[in-house]
């Protein structure tokens, strides 16, 4: 009898634990305006755990968060790391990740493919702002450069517990306890780490005569303008395939977004107007066609891409002369200005860009 009740009060528990569980799924869901989104968060935050990856280098190290030893050279380039799973050579390139420990000085920078900015989990360690290279002993502080409303460093990297090592084949395993906990509670709509982004972006913003456009997107909206009274958009995808990013074009018709074809995207409309930061405001507003950062800009690789078809994963930074640019500039942009610089998104899940008006 004693063994019956217990199993009853256990099924009494469990079904209001499901019900109440239901509930914060529930809430979740919404909050984050889909399944799709909160399902994604907790698949991250599991992956957020573990870190195993591959790169070539040589030595050994060890870290206990920011407490570093060592001596270490090694270059990752493919495995399970900050949340990101790179599967293939290039998927991480020599820009986006680096270590180097010597005996206790030391620097270290990550930056992942995909939504790991977003998430917080890019840092540069041994640096400060003065001397962004500069070899710090032991305890180091890591800087996080992010486009987003997000802390100056990411929070996971004080609780990361790894070792590193091998002989031109470098091997990194660790794992994170704060990520774990941030795993767990995660479920019941606690956000600990800060990483919480959802699958897609969620912009709005209204056009000239007023109406209010929304979006949902994986991917990054770039370019928010109209012509005619026709709103376009651009999409900066490096979700779907990281080696080959790309331009997506859209065109707001009988309600709904439709994908277009890029000839058919009005090229007066090129000039990035969101997802910017202070630097690539003061390079647009001046877009000096001898300029190496223009040309490397998101608006240059979009000119080539609307003048040769090429995408932005088929172009390398400086492949065509200035005078490209300044040719497409005076051809499309001089004289045709660009309109729609009311019609900038904001992003809900983090930021509002501000328009750009050029200079000539």
């Amino acid at each position: 009898m004693g063994n019956m009740r217990k199993t009853k009060k256990y099924l009494v528990f469990s079904k209001y634990y499901l019900f109440f569980y239901l509930m914060i799924m529930f809430v979740g869901c919404s909050k984050f305006k889909g399944i799709g989104d909160y399902a994604y968060d907790r698949v991250k935050d599991f992956e957020d755990i573990f870190t195993l990856s591959g790169g070539l280098g040589v030595g050994a190290k060890s870290r206990i968060g920011p407490l570093n030893a060592g001596l270490f050279a090694s270059h990752d380039f493919t495995g399970l790391r900050g949340g990101d799973l790179g599967l293939s050579w290039g998927i991480w390139d020599s820009h986006y990740n680096g270590d180097v420990e010597a005996t206790l000085f030391g620097i270290e920078y990550f930056e992942g493919p995909g939504n790991s900015q977003k998430r917080g989990k890019n840092f540069l360690t041994g640096s400060d702002p003065d001397n962004p290279y500069q070899f710090r002993p032991f305890y180091r502080y890591p800087d996080f450069k992010n486009e987003y409303n997000l802390p100056n460093y990411p929070y996971y990297y004080f609780t990361q517990i790894e070792i590193a090592g091998g002989a031109v084949i470098t091997i990194r395993l660790g794992v994170n306890l704060g990520e774990i906990t941030d795993f767990i509670a995660g479920f019941f709509l606690l956000d600990i780490m800060k990483d919480d982004v959802g699958l897609s972006n969620f912009y709005e913003w209204k056009t000239r005569n007023g109406t209010t456009l929304r979006r949902k997107t994986p991917f990054i909206i770039i370019i928010a303008r109209e012509l005619d009274n026709v709103p376009y958009i651009v999409e900066w995808d490096r979700e779907t395939n990281f080696s080959k990013i790309v331009f997506r074009f859209y065109k707001y018709k009988d309600g709904k977004w439709e994908e277009i074809d890029y000839i058919q995207f009005p090229k007066s409309l090129a000039i990035q107007n969101a997802w910017l930061d202070d630097n690539d405001i003061e390079i647009l507003k001046k877009m000096d066609h001898q300029n190496y950062w223009f040309r490397k800009s998101l608006t240059g690789r979009l000119w080539v891409m609307l003048e040769t078809g090429k995408q932005y994963y088929e172009t390398e930074y400086d492949t065509y002369p200035s005078s490209f640019f300044a040719e497409f500039k005076e051809k499309y942009i001089t004289k045709k200005k660009p309109t729609g610089k009311d019609t900038t998104p904001k992003d809900t899940n983090s930021q509002t860009s501000a328009p750009i008006k050029s200079e000539e």
